[in-house]
């Protein structure tokens, strides 16, 4: 069940209300330099410039936490997460030597991992939907995501992982649950909301709530 208003009215941000345990399985880490948050030690404006700085006494905790974190199962795997600057043989080369170094001098090994499946999907859906429904083109799973356990669009892609947040919110501005962008015209986005009762609604996008709304399409939903 979910308030369509307050959802319309988020317009594609995330739901500031959601429960905790929503933040935590949307927010994982991800290997890749500022690729979300640190998978060190520190922040990564504190991470190592240079190789060199791999090898001095101070990198030590540096280290050890990157080769020890389950994100990383490589050398490879660390250079990715220390340093956007991975385009070139030559640069990798010198991180690689800086890694196997400091690994020499500090006594540590990359502890290798399997990659392991994002799961975050089958999480937060549950078995809400039968599982050959849930897909990014589906509104009705979608909405779901997006109204009821409240993740903004760009989680949403994010979750789901090959489409965009832009292609999300086509699928949510097909039922009303956003905004289209030629909807705006320069006005708030509680002068543009359909006049819907408070309260839920239910999970059914197409309801007699929108009814008012000459750009949303509607259809009668029998809910008994």
């Amino acid at each position: 069940m979910f308030d369509f208003k307050k959802a319309r009215r988020r317009d594609g941000e995330a739901d500031s209300d959601r429960d905790d345990w929503i933040d935590e399985t949307v927010e994982i880490q991800r290997l890749g330099y500022n690729n979300g948050d640190p998978l060190a030690d520190r922040p990564y404006s504190e991470y190592p410039e240079q190789p060199s700085d791999l090898t001095t006494p101070n990198a030590r905790q540096f280290v050890a936490t990157l080769f020890e974190h389950p994100k990383v199962g490589s050398i490879r795997d660390a250079i990715e997460e220390t340093t956007p600057a991975t385009g070139g043989d030559m640069i990798v080369r010198d991180w690689r030597n800086a890694f196997e170094r400091a690994s020499e001098l500090f006594g540590l090994e990359v502890t290798e991992t399997e990659d392991t499946e994002d799961d975050r999907l089958d999480e937060l859906v549950g078995d809400t939907f039968p599982e050959d429904t849930v897909d990014p083109s589906n509104p009705l799973v979608v909405g779901y995501l997006y109204a009821e356990r409240g993740l903004s669009t760009d989680e949403v892609a994010d979750v789901f992982g090959g489409c965009s947040g832009g292609q999300v919110r086509s699928v949510l501005e097909g039922v009303g649950l956003v905004s289209k962008a030629d909807e705006h015209d320069g006005r708030p986005i509680d002068d543009i909301l359909v006049d819907v009762p408070e309260g839920n609604v239910g999970t059914d996008i197409d309801t007699e709530a929108v009814a008012n709304d000459d750009t949303i399409a509607v259809g009668t939903v029998d809910t008994e």
